[in-house]
């Protein structure tokens, strides 16, 4: 298995970068009224690490930060309430393939489409090239 923890954290980051002047201080999107357990970011994030590992299955994916990396995810959610989570947050998600893909335009003549969902194990690299773009 690829490294799950500093994948997340590398998107994570890109998250936090892309959205930083629409998140609040507790990393969410919009205002919960309860403090959720997992951050919006953190559930984009896990979405994006799941989707550039080629992990298809959302139950794989939970399995794997539950049983596999419970110390990075101590606060992890029930898995449909994950599933569901991620499935309002999709807008976002493919926003930012937007702006990620609009970005690396710029800096590649060829014109390939560019999208997280549909990366493989293989580009990840390519991601942390692009996330060094966003942060500096």
């Amino acid at each position: 298995m690829h490294n799950l923890r500093s994948n997340f954290y590398k998107f994570f980051d890109l998250t936090k970068s892309v959205f930083k002047d629409r998140i609040n201080s507790s990393d969410n999107l919009k205002y919960y009224s309860y403090k959720p357990k997992i951050t919006d970011c953190e559930i984009i994030a896990s979405s994006l690490t799941s989707e550039s590992l080629g992990i298809d299955s959302e139950n794989y994916l939970w399995v794997k930060l539950k049983c596999d990396h419970s110390s990075v995810f101590p606060n992890l959610i029930d898995r449909c309430n994950l599933n569901r989570m991620c499935k309002k947050l999709y807008p976002r998600i493919e926003l930012l393939n937007q702006t990620v893909a609009a970005k690396q335009q710029t800096f590649e003549p060829s014109g390939v489409r560019f999208s997280i969902m549909n990366l493989t194990a293989q580009h990840v690299t390519y991601i942390y090239d692009v996330y060094d773009i966003f942060v500096i």
